[in-house]
């Protein structure tokens, strides 16, 4: 079955209540959310690093 990619939104969220919730650093968080279903191949590290992780910084 072919997963939809999660979007950029819904990821920050889910990054959040990861660190929130479980005290998870932003190398285990990105981890977890590439591990999901439907992440790969539309997300990688970097980009969710970028897009997901880090928004904003430079």
């Amino acid at each position: 079955m072919q997963h939809n990619p999660p979007a950029p939104a819904y990821l920050r969220t889910m990054a959040e209540g990861l660190r929130e919730a479980h005290g998870l650093e932003d190398e285990q968080v990105a981890d977890y959310l590439l591990s999901c279903p439907g992440a790969v191949p539309r997300w990688d590290a970097a980009r969710l690093a970028a897009e997901v992780i880090a928004p904003g910084l430079p």
